[in-house]
């Protein structure tokens, strides 16, 4: 969650996090098409897992953006 005055670690802006989550957010969902596409051993487990990793991510972008 995020606090008020809390230190970013390396010296990012909120900028550099918000763009970061962007990334890892495009990145998961392009694997999770992929995912959905291929015949792979666990498949719905490993979609659930990224579905679960989209949302974390989006949540905390949705945190950055309102503060």
């Amino acid at each position: 969650m995020y606090k008020d005055g809390y230190k970013l670690r390396g010296g990012s802006c909120e900028q550099d996090i918000v763009k970061r989550l962007r990334n890892e957010i495009d990145k998961l969902e392009s694997q999770l098409e992929r995912l959905q596409i291929e015949d792979t051993p666990h498949k719905f487990s490993l979609m659930k897992t990224y579905k679960t990793m989209i949302a974390s991510r989006q949540e905390l972008l949705q945190q950055m953006q309102n503060f």
